[in-house]
């Protein structure tokens, strides 16, 4: 039940997070639409389906790999729970009209960029606790986040530069 109240809780703080950039000015995306795509329903139901498919295989399989697999994904979650807080903290922050003064317009792959490494910090966090105490769901927190800055950094290089 952590595990999809984690997914609900993220789904619902990045559509907040949604709103919140739109109602600042400094901080723009060249194209919002990749990044707008997660906070559609469908791609809840494809999360969900994920990490039931994880953590039913840990379950299956048990012990080490049950602490790897599903304490991973709620790892990851938790990981991207924080990240997503943060943006909208920010993007809130952002909103006062004496926040900040300029504007900068990320291309879409930089965008992606940031976000992937915003990602690995996030694992290489994960992993140094993990190594520290010796706690297989930290590990594999750190190579389900390192999987995801990966994927970010591919979306990145995939990317269409705007005219």
């Amino acid at each position: 039940m952590v595990l999809v109240a984690l997914l609900l809780a993220n789904f619902c703080v990045v559509r907040s997070v949604r709103l919140a950039n739109e109602a600042q000015h400094f901080v723009a995306i060249e194209d919002w639409t990749p990044f707008r795509r997660v906070s559609q329903p469908k791609y809840l139901l494809v999360q969900i389906v994920f990490v039931g498919i994880v953590f039913l295989l840990g379950l299956d399989r048990g012990g080490a790999a049950y602490v790897f697999l599903a304490g991973g994904v709620l790892v990851f979650l938790a990981c991207h729970f924080g990240l997503n807080l943060q943006g909208l903290l920010s993007a809130r922050g952002l909103a006062r009209p004496a926040a900040a003064t300029g504007a900068v317009t990320y291309s879409t792959a930089a965008a992606f960029r940031h976000m992937a490494d915003r990602i690995l910090g996030a694992a290489v966090a994960s992993l140094v606790a993990g190594l520290a105490l010796g706690h297989l769901a930290l590990l594999g927190g750190a190579v389900f986040l390192a999987a995801g800055a990966v994927g970010s950094w591919r979306r990145a290089r995939n990317v269409r530069a705007q005219p």
